[in-house]
């Protein structure tokens, strides 16, 4: 008797133990379920794809680049037979010039994540490579900062304050100058180039910012 009943809780601890096993057979391997599903949409949702004006943006960042930096090879190999620093040119064009570019092209990458940054760096890198041939990136720096003004309101802000104090500036250096091209009267505190003005065209020729003056100044009053 006592031989026959010990097999019995042996069967009950093995019936237990295959009624607890986990279903699907080893134990470390995951089943689909929802869970899974939920997981691989929201990293789906996490990157959307770029907008068109944004892909636009960074191609043209990219092909400014390229070009900017080519032509400033050009350019610095012309520096030998400049009359100034010869080896500050060739530094300027060289070494700060593609620097410059790269800083564009950062700019219109990181411009949908930190669009107040990404515009700063558009609007410096294109701004300080103009006299190095960076006239190429101009097109990159208008579409990003036109899409920067109108996705966020600090970066409208931003880009109005900057187009508005330096061309108000020289609207007002233009008035001036003009008042004191017809009157003959001295007008001190004008820059070099309008202090002594030939005709009036030219005493006036700052009034051309207006435009630009009218447009950050909408940019900063006006309401989505």
């Amino acid at each position: 008797m006592e031989t026959d009943s010990e097999p019995g809780p042996a069967r009950e601890l093995e019936g237990l133990a295959r009624r607890f096993e986990p279903a699907g057979g080893m134990t470390g391997t995951p089943l689909p379920g929802p869970e899974l599903a939920a997981r691989e949409q929201r990293r789906a949702a996490a990157a959307p794809p770029r907008e068109l004006w944004l892909r636009v943006t960074l191609f043209a960042a990219l092909l400014g680049a390229v070009l900017t930096v080519l032509y400033a090879w050009v350019l610095a190999r012309q520096d030998v037979l400049a009359p100034v620093d010869a080896a500050g040119l060739a530094s300027y064009h060289r070494v700060l010039v593609p620097l410059l570019a790269a800083t564009v092209v950062l700019g219109a990458l990181v411009l949908e994540r930190a669009t107040v940054l990404g515009m700063v760096m558009l609007l410096a890198g294109c701004g300080l490579a103009l006299a190095g041939g960076g006239i190429w990136l101009a097109p990159a720096m208008v579409l990003g900062c036109v899409w920067a003004a109108r996705k966020k309101p600090m970066a409208r802000l931003l880009l109005g304050m900057l187009l508005l104090i330096p061309s108000a500036a020289g609207v007002y250096y233009g008035l001036i100058g003009g008042l004191s091209f017809a009157t003959g009267l001295p007008a001190p505190g004008l820059p070099p180039q309008l202090a002594d003005p030939i005709t009036l065209a030219q005493a006036l020729a700052p009034l051309e910012l207006l435009p630009v003056a009218w447009l950050g100044g909408w940019l900063i009053v006006s309401r989505r």
